[in-house]
């Protein structure tokens, strides 16, 4: 309330009252005498109405994403809707397509050691409405989850789930 009341400008010397209401001004002309609390009371119907319009027009989506490892030997496709990850081997070079994928401090590494031309499919159960890094790598798998993985080739961007 005192943040409003400070949005108000009262000037007795020329009638004018003047409120910013998120980038728009507001021009009131008054005659003396008018209560300043039939002001306020303009004022915080304006505000209300503004920080309604601003709350009910921004919404949460998911994308989809498509990214390949640096050297192109994989590539991993990212489905928001059902949290899907498909890791694709692109190249037949003798090693594995590694699709890894991070939500806050936690980082998840899945290997297609099938060869080339084939896809693994990963369905996730996350958390819904959060961003998540999404990478794609290449390594010769070696029976852990990082062990033979080529970090040069990860190439990783910022998506989000559905």
């Amino acid at each position: 309330m005192e943040s409003l009341r400070a949005m108000l400008c009262v000037s007795r010397k020329f009638n004018v009252h003047v409120a910013a209401l998120g980038g728009y001004f507001l021009v009131l002309y008054i005659k003396r005498g008018l209560a300043v609390k039939s002001i306020f009371r303009v004022v915080v119907v304006g505000a209300t109405a503004v920080i309604l319009a601003t709350a009910m027009s921004t919404s949460a989506f998911a994308e989809d994403a498509e990214v390949h490892s640096h050297g192109n030997g994989a590539m991993v496709k990212w489905r928001a809707y059902g949290d899907h990850l498909d890791i694709t081997d692109l190249e037949k070079d003798g090693h594995s397509a590694v699709g890894v994928y991070e939500i806050g401090s936690d980082k998840y590494y899945y290997w297609n050691t099938e060869g080339e031309g084939t896809t693994r499919y990963v369905n996730l159960n996350l958390p819904e409405h959060r961003a998540i890094a999404v990478g794609a790598a290449v390594g010769d798998y070696q029976g852990t989850p990082t062990g033979g993985l080529n970090w040069a080739t990860l190439n990783a961007l910022t998506v989000s789930t559905s």
